[in-house]
C-alpha cells in the first residue's frame, strides 16, 4: 500500500457497544473496587468466566481490550491470572494517545496543543514546588548529559524529568495532557536509518535542548514561571518547523518503503522499554494505511486471509489488532456472503469514557479541573475566532440547541470540534467528562448563558484576545479559586 499524507475525520455519534465492551467495563469497576492495585490479581480465567457469566469468546475478547489500555495483563501459573499493570493516569494517556496515533492527528494539531500543556505544567509546577524537589530536578537535568546521548536515551531521560515534573505539579489532568502530547507526537519523529538513532537528535539540538530545560528548571526554582515560560516559548517556532519537516521526512521515507510510518522503538523508548504488544502496532499500521489512502466509510479492506498475508501476522496477532480497531471505530468486521474487513469512522468516545473512568478515580479536585479547563478553552476560543464561518455555525447550533441554563455546557462541548484541534477537542471532551456533577456549577445560569453570547459575538467577530478572555470568564465562574 502506498503511504501518502492523509488524515481520518472522526465521528461523533454513539457507536454501538459489543458485550465484550461491557464485560471489560464490569472488570475495571472491579479493579476500582480493590483499589486498583498495580502487581494485583483481578482474578484466573476461571474466576473471570464464573463472575460474568460469559463465554471464553467473549472474556478473551474483554481481556484484551483491558490489555489494550495497559491496565492489567493476563499471566499464566502460580499466582497469574489477569494482573493489574498500571495506574490509572497511565491507562488514561495510553487510551487516549493510541486513538489520537490511530486517527493519524496532524503533526501541527499535536505540537499546538503540546505547547499548551507545557505552559500549564510550569505554571502548577511553580506552585506546588519544594525545596527537596528542586534538588530531584537539578539530579534529572544533570541526567541529559548535555545532550550528548543517543537519540532514544535522551527520549529516555527526558521522560523521566517529564514524570518527575508532573509528580510536582500533582494535577493528573495535566499529567495524562502532556503523556497524551508526547507518546502520540514523538513516535513519527525518529530517524528512518538506524544507524542514525546513535546521534543526537540534529546536530547541536541536543545541546541546545538540554541548556533549555536547564533554564527551566533554575527559573522554577527562583519561582519564576513567566521566565520559564518565556525560555519555551522563545525556542517554539524553531521546533514547530523543525518537528513538521521531520515528520514529514518520515512520511516520505514510508511512502519510499524505505521507514515504517511508526517508529516503533520509539514508541517503546518512550513508554521506558515496557513496550507495546504486536497487536497494537498491527493495528498501527493498518489505521495509518486507511487514512493514508483515503479510504473512505465503507470501503472492504480484504478478506481476513488476505490480510493475514499483507502484514504478514498470525490470526490471533490480527484479531486482537482488529478489536483495537473496533472500538475505536477505524473498521469493523462484517461477517455473511460479502463480509470482511470495512473502514468505518473513528469515534473518540471510547477512548474518553476509559480516560474519564480512569480519572474519576482518582478522586479530582476541583483546582484539578480548573487548572486544565483554564489552560484548555480560551485558547480553543481563540481558535474558533481564528477560523472562518464554520466555527460560529457550529458553535450557535449547539447554544441554540436547548434551554439557557446549559448553554455554557453545549457551548464548551461544541468549542472543541469546532476549533478544529483534534488533540485539543479530545482533552476538552475529558475535561467536561470529568467535571463534578455535583458540583454547583455558576455558568449553568442566565448569567452564563450571557456570557456565552458574548463570546460567541467576539468569536463571529475574529477577535481572538477578546474571546480568549470571555471564555477565560466563563471557566472562572466555575472555578473562581484558581
Amino acid at each position: 500500500m502506498n503511504i501518502i499524507a492523509g488524515n481520518i475525520v472522526a465521528e461523533s455519534a454513539p457507536r454501538t457497544k459489543k458485550l465484550a465492551e461491557g464485560v471489560a467495563a464490569a472488570i475495571v469497576r472491579d479493579v476500582m473496587a480493590m483499589g486498583w492495585p498495580v502487581g494485583g490479581s483481578v482474578g484466573s480465567m476461571q474466576d473471570l468466566l464464573s463472575r460474568h457469566g460469559v463465554s471464553h469468546a467473549v472474556l478473551r475478547e474483554a481481556v484484551r481490550q483491558i490489555e489494550q489500555n495497559g491496565l492489567a495483563v493476563m499471566r499464566r501459573g502460580a499466582g497469574g491470572g489477569l494482573v493489574v499493570a498500571k495506574r490509572p493516569g497511565d491507562v488514561a494517556a495510553q487510551a487516549l494517545a493510541t486513538y489520537a496515533q490511530l486517527v493519524d492527528i496532524y503533526v501541527r494539531e499535536l505540537i499546538a496543543a503540546r505547547f499548551l500543556f507545557e505552559d500549564a505544567m510550569v505554571r502548577a509546577v511553580s506552585l506546588r514546588m519544594t525545596a527537596a524537589d528542586a534538588t530531584r530536578l537539578r539530579v534529572l537535568g544533570a541526567d541529559l548529559a548535555d545532550g550528548q546521548l543517543p537519540e532514544i536515551e535522551l527520549i529516555v531521560r527526558y521522560n523521566r524529568l517529564s514524570t518527575l515534573l508532573s509528580e510536582i505539579a500533582d494535577n493528573p489532568l495535566l499529567t495524562v495532557m502532556n503523556k497524551l502530547a508526547f507518546r502520540a507526537l514523538t513516535p513519527a519523529l525518529a530517524r528512518a536509518d538506524p544507524a542514525r538513532l546513535a546521534q543526537t537528535i540534529e546536530p547541536g539540538s541536543g545541546p541546545a535542548f538540554v541548556r533549555r530545560w536547564k533554564g527551566i528548571i533554575e527559573a522554577l526554582i527562583s519561582d519564576d514561571p513567566a521566565a520559564a515560560i518565556e525560555i519555551l516559548h522563545a525556542a517554539r517556532p524553531g521546533i514547530e518547523e523543525s518537528t513538521v519537516q521531520r515528520a514529514a521526512e518520515r512520511r516520505r521515507q514510508a511512502q519510499a518503503g524505505a521507514a515504517t510510518l511508526i517508529a516503533t522503538e520509539i514508541l517503546e523508548a518512550v513508554d521506558e522499554s515496557r513496550g507495546r504488544k504486536h497487536s497494537q502496532l498491527v493495528a498501527l499500521s493498518i489505521a495509518r494505511n486507511i487514512a493514508a489512502n483515503g479510504w473512505p466509510e465503507g470501503h472492504h479492506l480484504g478478506l481476513e486471509p488476505a490480510l493475514l498475508a499483507e502484514y504478514q501476522v498470525s490470526r490471533n496477532i490480527f484479531r486482537e489488532a482488529a478489536r483495537i480497531l473496533e472500538v475505536h471505530g477505524v473498521c469493523a468486521a462484517k461477517r455473511g456472503q460479502r463480509g470482511g474487513f470495512i473502514v468505518g469512522r473513528p469515534r473518540p468516545d471510547y477512548a474518553v469514557e476509559t480516560a474519564v473512568a480512569s480519572l474519576r478515580f482518582l478522586g479530582l479536585e476541583p483546582y484539578h479541573v480548573g487548572e486544565a479547563r483554564l489552560a484548555i478553552q480560551p485558547s480553543l476560543a481563540a481558535l474558533c475566532a481564528a477560523s472562518d464561518g464554520r466555527a460560529v455555525a457550529t458553535l450557535a447550533a449547539a447554544v441554540a440547541g436547548g434551554d439557557a441554563a446549559g448553554a455554557a455546557r453545549r457551548f464548551l462541548e461544541a468549542l472543541g470540534p469546532a476549533s478544529e484541534n483534534r488533540a485539543l477537542a479530545l482533552v476538552n471532551a475529558v475535561l467536561l467528562g470529568v467535571e463534578d456533577p455535583g458540583l454547583p456549577l455558576k455558568s449553568t445560569s442566565e448569567a452564563g448563558a450571557e456570557v456565552v453570547g458574548a463570546a460567541l459575538a467576539a468569536i463571529r467577530a475574529h477577535d481572538q484576545p477578546l474571546a480568549r478572555r470571555i471564555v477565560l470568564d466563563l471557566c472562572r465562574m466555575d472555578h473562581p479559586d484558581v
